[in-house]
């Protein structure tokens, strides 16, 4: 940060472009802890600040205030996560909502620490994708899951995910009512109802068997209602 490129910077690593002193390999971020002894020692943090006590400094730990031992995942939301606001690899608790072939659904549960009262169920639901042959909880489990955030097909899932089951035989969320309108592609909830379960009510069947979408083949055993929503 000395306005000298560190192309034509005689001192790439420290200020100024002369008498430099050549960096230590012991301490490659030059703060004076050596780096098996220092908690960040990526970046220059003199002070080895590490206020949750899991030996990964302020400066380099993704969640600072919250116990991560050897870089484990940090507690998120669904919320969060389905919003765009968390990357990478998290942690995340709720209720099995559904369980299929290659993963799993899960929600928030009002009433649940994670449980936004404002949003309620909107972006409270996501898939875990397990693959065919991996491990699943049941539906009515209440799990934390550990795994890494993706995109798939433009849905946020999770994959890579273990679980642990904290609860069983627990009720599921009720679900969000909604409308076809809303519902279909370029309905304002559609994209707040991935992965959560809703109901729609007083519609017809107009297509029953719909062209396979991605990554499909007939039989889907799918339908469409009102010409807008597909039911799987």
């Amino acid at each position: 940060g000395d306005g000298i490129g560190d192309a034509c910077d005689a001192c790439p690593l420290s200020m100024g472009d002369s008498g430099c002193a050549p960096p230590d390999p012991n301490d490659l971020d030059g703060d004076g802890v050596t780096d098996t002894m220092d908690n960040c020692p990526g970046l220059s943090n003199m002070d080895q600040s590490d206020r949750d006590n899991d030996m990964i400094g302020d400066l380099c730990d993704a969640c600072p205030d919250e116990s991560n031992l050897n870089g484990a995942s940090c507690s998120s939301t669904i919320y969060d996560i389905k919003q765009g606001n968390a990357t990478g690899a998290a942690r995340v608790s709720g209720i099995v909502t559904g369980v299929g072939g290659n993963g799993f659904f899960m929600q928030h549960e009002p009433g649940s620490a994670a449980y936004d009262d404002t949003l309620q169920w909107r972006y409270s639901g996501i898939f875990i994708f397990t693959s065919d042959a991996g491990e699943k909880p049941a539906q009515g489990d209440r799990i934390t899951v550990d795994g890494e955030i993706s995109e798939f097909f433009g849905q946020i899932q999770m994959n890579n995910a273990t679980f642990t089951v904290d609860a069983q035989g627990q009720a599921l969320p009720p679900a969000g009512s909604l409308t076809t309108a809303e519902l279909g592609p370029d309905g304002m909830s559609s994209e707040p109802a991935e992965g959560v379960l809703v109901e729609i009510q007083n519609v017809t069947v107009t297509n029953a068997d719909p062209d396979p979408g991605g990554g499909d083949s007939r039989p889907t055993n799918e339908f469409e209602v009102d010409g807008r929503v597909r039911v799987n």
